[in-house]
């Protein structure tokens, strides 16, 4: 099975098919690639997590989305949701990208910080099994990377109101190092 960072969304059936071995191929590609995409961005690399939400925010600003059709088999109800309405698009392969980078970025901050973390393949049996994340958070806890960052993209897209999206998740994941 030859799967490529740039072509996988975050779809779970796709993760949950892959051996261990496939998973740790991903899991390389994204590092190869992240690092790749990384660069692209001209970040600031020093993994300073205090510049990590400013980072972010400004990311967002240069994402782009194409519009999606509804699904018309979920129920009326929930089509008719302003959440569900703001969620009707998906990221270009541009956007993708630049969520590529930033994951690999979010992690390495978190690397850089904290010996005992490390890049890893997600325990199967869990929804983020065979994902790249990282590893060794109190009890047991992983790390999806692109699955957080693309989720935080979203909302803070979505919710352009809310404030400190960024900084609240890191937050929480620095309580899960101690």
């Amino acid at each position: 099975m030859e799967l490529s960072i740039r072509c996988i969304d975050m779809r779970f059936d796709l993760f949950e098919k892959m051996s261990a071995v496939e998973a740790v191929d991903v899991l390389n590609d994204f590092l190869g690639t992240g690092k790749c995409y990384e660069a692209d961005l001209g970040l600031d690399v020093d993994y300073s997590l205090s510049k990590l939400p400013t980072i972010l925010e400004d990311l967002t600003t240069k994402l782009t989305s194409t519009p999606t059709q509804e699904d018309l088999s979920l129920p009326e109800f929930i089509r008719n949701t302003q959440d569900y309405k703001a969620g009707l698009y998906e990221f270009t392969p541009e956007a993708k990208r630049i969520i590529i980078g930033a994951a690999y970025h979010f992690g390495e901050c978190f690397l850089r910080l904290h010996s005992r973390l490390k890049w890893g393949v997600g325990k199967v049996g869990y929804a983020t099994g065979n994902m790249p994340v990282v590893v060794g958070f109190d009890k047991g806890k992983e790390l999806p990377v692109l699955l957080v960052l693309e989720n935080l993209f979203s909302r803070r897209i979505e919710n352009p109101d809310i404030p400190d999206v960024f900084q609240t998740a890191i937050e929480k994941w620095m309580r899960n190092v101690s």
